[in-house]
């Protein structure tokens, strides 16, 4: 923007609205009267109570108004008023002031509660009709509609005391048993779940254990056979020796996809179960300990191959549902 236009250009006062030190004044002092007026209030409700018309008198839901209304204006605030002892005494706290006319704030505040949950004309209803506390304060806990089902009943007729009184009781019986039942069924639930987690828990600790097992035992087998290769074998025992270790080698490499296909053929139980019992027959069931080892190794090496397979994809948990239904699996190839 250029100077010129800067120059021209009309400044317009931010007008600030004045204040008026009488309108302060006048406010404050309302401010001031109001809350005079409600300790003024509650200075009566405590001369009332201390001069004889007694602490019953506290029980009656026009008390409880009153006692609302000092609350919730706080008209309990620097009040000035004699003790129990007869000394004066400062209230600051509404904690005090329950003291001041000699209740408990827990007791007032659930006045209060009845009051608010019920309304003034219930209320008087059920005092009328002689319920106690502790039902009241089972009727505060009931769900909004069933609580306004009894607000409804007690405005409309409580000529007869008893009746009204002995529905109610039903009522809240019948709320008592529903949730005594739903506490035991979350209980329940809960048990079955701590009981799944403990055999889950079980399970995982046998599985490790079998494992550690396992892994002992290809150990010891494995150490057994390093002490027997530095015999010398003949040439039909280092024909079956290279056999079995073929196999071997070939469930090491883990079955990789880069192997032909025949390595898969070579690897297979099926051909393992073949190799051993043709040289079981040349041996006439005794062949060498060298041979026997060896073996040995293959199958447990085999056996641990399908006990992880197994493992991992839950196949033993599908084989005992399949005998849950009828359908017994054959196992013969991996024992």
């Amino acid at each position: 923007m250029s100077d010129k236009n800067k120059q021209g250009r009309a400044t317009t006062p931010i007008a600030v609205p004045e204040t008026n030190p009488n309108q302060v004044d006048v406010e404050t002092n309302q401010s001031v009267a109001e809350m005079q007026a409600e300790r003024d209030y509650a200075n009566q409700l405590v001369g009332r109570i201390q001069m004889g018309q007694g602490i019953a008198k506290l029980a009656t839901v026009a008390t409880t108004i009153d006692l609302k209304r000092i609350k919730d204006t706080n008209g309990y605030k620097h009040l000035t008023a004699p003790n129990e002892k007869g000394e004066l005494a400062t209230v600051a706290t509404w904690e005090q002031f329950c003291e001041l006319i000699g209740k408990s704030r827990r007791t007032i505040d659930e006045q209060i509660q009845n009051l608010e949950a019920f309304g003034q004309d219930a209320l008087d209803s059920m005092k009328t009709i002689g319920l106690t506390t502790q039902q009241l304060r089972q009727l505060r806990k009931l769900p909004d509609e069933d609580r306004k089902i009894v607000i409804e009943q007690l405005e409309i007729d409580t000529s007869d005391k008893e009746s009204v009184k002995e529905a109610i009781i039903d009522l809240l019986e019948t709320q008592a048993k529903k949730k005594d039942k739903e506490i035991e069924k979350a209980q329940k639930v809960a048990k079955e779940f701590e009981d799944k987690l403990a055999t889950s828990e079980n399970a995982v600790t046998a599985s490790k254990r079998v494992a550690e097992s396992k892994e002992a035992e290809i150990r010891r087998l494995n150490e057994e056979l390093v002490k027997h290769q530095s015999t010398k074998p003949s040439d039909l025992e280092a024909n079956w020796l290279e056999q079995l270790k073929n196999i071997h080698q070939g469930m090491q490499a883990g079955f990789s996809k880069d192997q032909p296909v025949d390595t898969y053929k070579r690897c297979n139980a099926i051909h393992l179960r073949t190799v051993i019992e043709r040289m079981w027959d040349a041996y006439k069931g005794n062949p060498p300990e060298t041979l026997q080892r060896e073996a040995a190794t293959v199958v447990v090496n085999l056996r641990q191959d399908l006990d992880s397979i197994a493992d991992q994809f839950g196949l033993f948990e599908i084989a005992n549902g399949m005998s849950e239904d009828g359908f017994t699996p054959n196992f013969e190839t991996i024992k």
